[in-house]
């Protein structure tokens, strides 16, 4: 520390790694489940004494009673499915317990004998029966070799025609029999049988059928019509009951018979299910032919025929007319002209509006039983027609009538005379209200205001007020006035004017002598405005709006809302601009207005420091200050300037800090054992002001130097540990020091983090670090701030070579033409590490010819090399190089 340094050393330990006993097999092992082809069976480690073991598996293959075992290739773990080929053999299963002690080995009792063989097909299944609709097909089984009893489901498949692209037509069942489907036609179908027995399933496909056909339709409840048979009513016909292969389906053909049902023939066009009665039809019967279609085939059925078809619709023989004035306010009468046709006829009149050639018309008025029509204004200027519409039990038929002439409007007439609302005064506003009229809608009105005699005659136009509305004038006092409202429709034009007003009165406000202002323009002072003089009926009442203008006293704005008030304090923004009050003069007759002249240009306060300015913070080296600029008093807004400066230890002798103008300062190392102040510029629009704070105390403190690069030291090859020295540093104690560790390039560049920072001086090197370089990154702090400083990068990170624990394995029977397979052992070394198989086949120790080198595990044997010897020879590779192991050779059997 600060007052120097002490060394203190622990008690040593003791020896390291004794304490343990090696496994000792207490109850052997067990091996759990059915010793059936195709079952799991589990083994359970036995029980064992001894420190803290832990177990390896190996399964063998005995004879029927549990000798001559030998290993399984590649069967180590505790559980192991029983192939095929292990029929008719017992399994034992040997547990190894190791521990840092030693190792010990105890073996299972056999298990009983392995029965079970999985089916296999030895002749197809086969398909009888007639493949269509709605037959049964049977399948049988065929024949299937494995392990009795066999059980048998059966899944239906449906096929295309060549027997592909099948999907399942019936789940697997027990039941081999199948009813062909209608979804079947145009298929063909095969039975998948699926065998199962205790070691396993097996399934096979018989042949596909013939493809399945379908079953034409046959009509069961014949077709039908239903309707009037009455010319102009619509029939529509029902296709009756059909049976058939899905889907069916129908056309339709209507047909004319005789009175007696007899000598049908098609219709021409009537092919849908539904058919109107003509004319042509009456005296006839009518029946309807459907035609039945599916995939099968096509069938015909007709219907009954109808009864006699009855009626005739009907037809005018003479034109509907239109009797009576066409002229608004009228009432039309219609005849409804002459008709032929099956009686009873009746008629409905529909009155159309149309242009004034009788085309383009519009409905109105709805059809009615009634034949009048009263004219209405929306008729005026058109003609008019009338629709009759005639039906009877056969149909109907409807004509129109020769277009009216067109159609008289009534001209307006007055029946309230118009009149004048408002008061009878100078800058008043009058309004016309034009009075009530009749005639034909709609009806426009004009307006012409006219100025009368004080006794109401003599009365002429006023140029150019010819709105409902209207201001009176000064030069109307003394005489009255009056309105003349022109109504305008259709059928013509009429003028009616108002009564006459009252004898026009006042005389509006109008300004002799200018306004005046009074007062200092200087911010934060009062003005007073002197409204002048007016002329006008009285009482003349007064409102000040103060204006804000340039220095000139134009482009004036509002200051102020109009008041009352004759008084205004000058505003901030009125500095630098002038002043004018505008007198707003009110009286019975209207309003006026006027300006006084502009004030001189308005004066602001300088700014006033009331409250000094203060440092906020600790004044030590890289700690940040604030300042404060203190309370002043001026014209607002003011805006604050800040200069920071050094003092010395004593607080004299200031001078500025280079750059350090704002309100806040980050204290440097060259400040320490000085004094800080700030000087604050208080400025707005009048000038400006400075002052200065009090002064901090004396600065503290040194930022971290280094003075002497960090090192590391250690081993750099993967799993050992690099240690870090701080280096030497300089600067205010205590300091304190992380240690960050980098990962770089083979240059000692482009580091990233590695192990983030931490009061650890170690590092552990892992895989990620070989093939780089790596560097300390001593991270210094003290009270004053931080600083870091990398050491050198160490040597480039090495890994370990592979290096084999446990010998690789040959897994499986070296026969002549079997495959085998390799196990490459157990290997130690940098992660990860990959292996190739180099496979060899020996005629004497020292005469061998490599026959394949991949990384496939597995290797087929060669034909006649009975009685020759099989090497494996096991090449692991990592980051850091190649090492070889071979595998214990075995004698290939014939």
């Amino acid at each position: 520390n600060s007052h120097g340094k002490a060394s203190a050393t622990s008690p040593e330990t003791g020896i390291t790694g004794g304490g343990e006993t090696a496994p000792e097999n207490i109850v052997t092992p067990q091996i759990l489940g059915l010793a059936v082809a195709g079952q799991e069976l589990t083994a359970t480690e036995g029980t064992w004494k001894g420190t803290s073991p832990t177990y390896a598996f190996q399964w063998q293959l005995c004879n029927a009673s549990g000798g001559e075992c030998e290993e399984i290739g590649g069967a180590t773990s505790s559980k192991f499915t029983i192939p095929d080929s292990d029929a008719g053999h017992a399994l034992r299963v040997t547990v190894t317990a190791s521990n840092g002690a030693g190792e010990a080995s105890a073996t299972s009792s056999p298990s009983s004998e392995i029965v079970g063989v999985a089916p296999t097909n030895t002749e197809l299944p086969v398909v009888s029966g007639e493949a269509k609709e709605g037959q049964i097909l049977t399948a049988t089984s065929g024949k299937w070799s494995g392990t009795e009893p066999i059980t048998f489901e059966y899944e239906w498949l449906r096929c295309n025609t060549t027997g592909g692209a099948c999907t399942t037509a019936q789940a697997p069942s027990v039941l081999s029999a199948y009813t062909a489907q209608a979804a079947d036609v145009g298929h063909t179908l095969r039975v998948n049988v699926l065998a199962k027995d205790i070691a396993g399933s097996g399934e096979a496909e018989s042949e596909p059928t013939a493809t399945v056909t379908g079953k034409a339709p046959a009509n069961t409840l014949a077709p039908s019509v239903l309707g009037l048979a009455v010319t102009g009513q619509t029939l529509t016909a029902s296709e009756g009951v059909w049976t058939g292969t899905a889907p069916i389906s129908y056309t339709f053909q209507w047909q004319q018979c005789s009175k007696a049902g007899t000598g049908c023939e098609d219709i021409t066009g009537a092919a849908s299910s539904t058919y109107k009665v003509a004319d042509g039809d009456a005296g006839h019967t009518l029946r309807v032919v459907v035609s039945a279609k599916n995939v099968s085939g096509t069938t015909e059925k007709e219907s009954s025929t109808t009864s006699e078809v009855l009626g005739v619709g009907p037809k005018n023989t003479e034109a509907p007319s239109i009797s009576g004035e066409a002229k608004e306010g009228q009432v039309l009468t219609a005849s409804g002209g002459k008709w032929s046709g099956t009686e009873p006829v009746t008629l409905e009149y529909e009155w159309l509006r149309c242009n004034t050639s009788g085309a383009a018309c519009t409905q109105a008025a709805a059809p009615s039983a009634l034949p009048t029509y009263s004219v209405v204004a929306a008729d005026v200027g058109h003609r008019l027609r009338v629709n009759v519409l005639a039906k009877n039990v056969a149909g109907s038929s409807e004509q129109e009538s020769a277009p009216t002439a067109s159609v008289a409007g009534i001209a307006p007439f007055d029946t309230v005379a118009p009149s004048v609302l408002g008061l009878a005064v100078t800058g008043q506003t009058l309004t016309a209200n034009e009075g009530l009229w009749t005639g034909t809608a709609p009806i426009t009105y004009a307006f012409q205001w006219q100025q009368c005699s004080k006794a109401g005659t003599g009365c002429t136009n006023v140029t150019g007020e010819n709105k409902s509305t209207y201001v009176i004038r000064d030069a109307d006092a003394a005489h009255k006035l009056r309105v003349v409202v022109t109504a305008k429709n259709v059928a013509g034009t009429t003028e009616k004017e108002s009564a006459t007003t009252a004898e026009v009165a006042g005389v509006a406000p109008n300004n002799t002598e200018v306004p005046s202002v009074s007062g200092t323009p200087t911010a934060g002072q009062s003005l007073t405005a002197a409204s002048g003089k007016w002329s006008g009926t009285e009482p003349i009442t007064f409102e000040y709006e103060w204006l804000r203008c340039n220095t000139e006293g134009k482009a004036c704005a509002q200051a102020a809302t109009p008041s009352v008030l004759t008084n205004y304090t000058i505003q901030p923004a009125d500095v630098g601009h002038t002043l004018r009050v505008k007198v707003i003069a009110t009286n019975v007759a209207g309003k006026g207005e006027k300006e006084s002249n502009a004030t001189a240009t308005v004066g602001g306060v300088k700014p006033s420091n009331s409250v000094a300015p203060t440092v906020v913070g600790v004044a030590v080296t890289g700690q940040e200050l604030t300042a404060t600029e203190g309370t002043w008093t001026g014209t607002e807004p003011i805006a604050y300037a800040f200069r920071w400066q050094q003092c010395t230890s004593s607080g004299t002798e200031c001078a500025d800090v280079s750059g350090a103008s704002t309100s806040k300062y980050v204290v440097k190392d060259a400040d320490a054992g000085h004094r800080l102040r700030v000087v604050v510029t208080a400025k707005n629009v009048a000038g400006s002001t400075e002052k200065e704070s009090a002064t901090t105390a004396e600065v503290q403190g040194v930022k971290p130097t280094n003075t002497e690069a960090p090192k590391v030291s250690g081993t750099t090859t993967e799993s050992q540990s690099l240690t870090a020295s701080s280096g030497k540093w300089s600067g205010t104690e205590p300091i304190t020091f992380e240690y960050e560790w980098l990962r770089c390039n083979v240059a000692g560049a482009e580091c990233s983090t590695a192990q983030a920072p931490s009061v650890l001086a170690t590092y552990t090197l892992v895989v990620g670090d070989i093939g780089h370089k790596m560097r300390a990154k001593v991270i210094a702090k003290n009270i004053a701030g931080t600083a870091s400083m990398q050491s050198e990068p160490t040597a480039e990170v090495a890994g370990i070579k592979p290096t084999n624990t446990v010998l690789p394995l040959i897994v499986g029977v070296a026969g002549s033409g079997l495959t085998v397979e390799a196990k490459e052992g157990t290997w130690t070394g940098s992660q990860p590490i990959t292996y190739e198989y180099e496979w060899k086949i020996c005629t004497t120790a020292t005469s061998c010819k490599v026959e394949q080198k991949s990384t496939n595990t597995k290797f087929t044997i060669p034909a006649l090399s009975a009685t020759k010897k099989l090497r494996l020879n096991v090449i692991a590779k990592n980051v850091a190089g190649i090492e070889s192991k071979e595998a214990l050779e075995q004698t290939i059997l014939t």
